[in-house]
C-alpha cells in the first residue's frame, strides 16, 4: 500500500469511526427523547447506507470474498438501512442499530503502536460492552425501575456495573436487568484479567523496539543482494 492509499484509508476509517459514535450519540438521544425519532431515524438510514457502501466494497477487494463476508457479519447487520417505518414497527430495531459499535473495532488499527493492538482491542471491547450494556439496561427497566431516569443513569450503571465497583444507587429490579447485570460483571472481571496480563508481559518483557517497514527491509535486501554481486 503506497503512503496515498494509506491516507486515504486513515481518513476513510476516520469517517466510519466518526459516524459509528454520531449514530449511537443519536440512539442514545433518542431514547431520552422520543419526539425526534423520525429525524433521527432518517439521518441514520443515510448513515447506514455509507456503511453498506464500505462493506460491499470491502467484499469486492476481499481475496476470499464468501470467507470475507461470512467473518465479518457483524459488519453487514451493522449496515442495513432501517426505515422510520420499520421502527414504529419493531422497537428491537435498536438493537440492530447497536450493533454498529463493532464499527469501532477500527480503532484498534488506528491504536496500532500500543502493544501491537492488544492494548487497543481492550479498550474498544470495553467501550463497546458498556454501550451496549446500557442501551441493554434502558431497553429493559425504563419505565419499570423507579431510580433509571434516562440514559444518562442507564449509562452511569453500565460504567459502573463493569468496573465491578457498582454503588447500588440503581440496581436492577426485572428479571433481563440482572441477567444483564451478571453478564456485565463477568465481562469486567474478564476485561480487567486481560488488562493484568498484558501489564504483567509488558514488565517481563518490556517495550519492544518497533519492526522496521516493509520498504526499508526491502532497501537492507537490496543492498545485501549489490555486497554480495560486487564479491
Amino acid at each position: 500500500m503506497t503512503g496515498e492509499e494509506s491516507w486515504r484509508k486513515g481518513w476513510a476509517d476516520a469517517l466510519l469511526i466518526g459516524l459509528a459514535l454520531l449514530s449511537v450519540g443519536m440512539l442514545f438521544y433518542e431514547l431520552d427523547h422520543p419526539e425526534v425519532a423520525h429525524l433521527t431515524t432518517t439521518a441514520d438510514f443515510f448513515i447506514a447506507l455509507v456503511f453498506l457502501a464500505d462493506y460491499a466494497n470491502s467484499i469486492l477487494r476481499a481475496e476470499r470474498r464468501a470467507r470475507y463476508a461470512l467473518t465479518h457479519w457483524y459488519d453487514l447487520l451493522s449496515s442495513i438501512p432501517v426505515p422510520f417505518a420499520a421502527v414504529r414497527l419493531f422497537r428491537a430495531v435498536r438493537v440492530i442499530r447497536m450493533v454498529r459499535l463493532f464499527r469501532l473495532l477500527k480503532l484498534v488499527r488506528a491504536l496500532s503502536f500500543l502493544e501491537e493492538s492488544r492494548v487497543g482491542s481492550v479498550a474498544v471491547s470495553f467501550l463497546i460492552i458498556c454501550l451496549m450494556g446500557a442501551l441493554g439496561f434502558h431497553l429493559l427497566e425504563y419505565g419499570r425501575n423507579p431510580n433509571l431516569k434516562g440514559s444518562l443513569d442507564a449509562l452511569y450503571w453500565a460504567f459502573t456495573t463493569l468496573t465491578t465497583v457498582g454503588f447500588g444507587d440503581i440496581v436492577a429490579v426485572t428479571t433481563g436487568g440482572k441477567i444483564l447485570t451478571i453478564a456485565l460483571m463477568a465481562s469486567g472481571i474478564g476485561v480487567y484479567g486481560a488488562l493484568a496480563g498484558l501489564l504483567a508481559a509488558y514488565l517481563v518483557r518490556g517495550p519492544r523496539e518497533p519492526e522496521p517497514d516493509l520498504d526499508e527491509r526491502l532497501e537492507r535486501v537490496e543492498r545485501k543482494l549489490e555486497e554480495l554481486s560486487l564479491k
